[in-house]
């Protein structure tokens, strides 16, 4: 499922079970938090491997941005941070989102 909102597409969060917990993951939200430096350490190798789990339920998100998926931690932190600076991801108020302006330049 995707949202889209002011010209930013927000893919659909994964559901986790975290200890008993159910949990909300928003992958281009938490690679968001992780290249910026707001998680770091072991927390952040953490949540980067379940990101690599988790880019399985969208097998051509990366490709399509014009990326390889990769297949490591720092190859996935690598690859958002591109992503990132290139201004195709980002985070807001309603989570981490995909710019439809830069996806729509690349594929021009």
């Amino acid at each position: 499922m995707l949202e889209i909102a002011d010209g930013r597409a927000y893919l659909a969060t994964a559901r986790l079970n975290v200890e008993g917990q159910s949990m909300r993951f928003d992958l281009d939200a938490t690679m968001y938090a992780v290249v910026k430096g707001e998680v770091t350490g072991s927390c952040a190798d953490i949540i980067t491997a379940r990101a690599l789990t988790g880019l399985e339920q969208y097998p051509s998100l990366l490709p399509s941005l014009g990326q390889q998926t990769p297949t490591t931690v720092p190859g996935l932190v690598a690859c958002f941070r591109r992503l990132i600076e290139e201004g195709f991801c980002g985070r807001d108020d309603h989570g981490g989102y995909i710019s439809i302006r830069q996806l729509h330049a690349a594929h021009r």
